[in-house]
């Protein structure tokens, strides 16, 4: 039987986990995937928990360290799970699971990514709502980085949903507690695999 698992890192985010969790399951209606484990990396002090463990997740401490430990802590537990692979879902609900886990998949089902990376800024209109200048300018500096320290053609550096196979999760060596997002990408690319980068849609967040 095919399995996912989906990793969401949360931090008081009692409001919309309901809803990502919800689109998370959606996104993957039709496609092989037969079981799906959602796996959350929470670094919360309100009900996040109680609500993601009532609907079937999942949940991995987070450790309060950063984001950079708790996507760490989740995306290994999730690759401890045996999946066929890894997709990892940001849990402000600003990407939409439902229209774009399909499209992550997709790479990896025709064998031509191993990590799948999404951007707001390949095509025009991705972002749903005004993006502050000064949010673009920095992406726009740490996808410079990138560019430069991967030779890869990145325009996003750090994107709301991605999709991988396991080994690249089993794999992965971090050392910041915030930059996970940067550093898994620069860790995947010096071992080797294969990274891709494909539009990908940024909601408002409502909550």
């Amino acid at each position: 039987m095919p399995r996912a698992a989906v990793v969401i890192p949360t931090r008081n985010e009692e409001q919309s986990i309901a809803r990502v969790i919800a689109e998370i399951r959606s996104g993957f209606v039709g496609t092989r995937y037969n079981a799906i484990d959602i796996v959350l990396a929470d670094d919360s002090s309100d009900r996040t928990r109680r609500v993601a463990r009532e609907l079937g997740a999942i949940v991995v401490p987070g450790g309060g360290e950063g984001l950079g430990v708790a996507m760490y802590r989740g995306l290994k537990a999730a690759a401890q799970l045996g999946p066929d692979v890894i997709v990892a879902v940001d849990g402000d609900g600003q990407a939409d699971a439902v229209a774009e886990i399909k499209r992550f998949l997709a790479p990896i089902e025709r064998d031509e990514a191993d990590l799948v990376l999404g951007s707001r800024f390949l095509d025009h209109g991705l972002v749903k709502y005004p993006y502050r200048w000064i949010n673009r300018f920095g992406t726009r500096v740490l996808s410079a980085f990138l560019r430069a320290q991967t030779g890869l053609p990145l325009t996003d550096s750090h994107g709301g949903i991605r999709a991988m196979r396991p080994e690249v999760a089993a794999d992965l060596d971090l050392l910041g507690t915030q930059t996970y997002v940067q550093e898994s990408i620069l860790d995947a690319v010096e071992k080797g695999y294969r990274v891709t980068e494909i539009p990908s849609v940024w909601r408002k967040r409502e909550h």
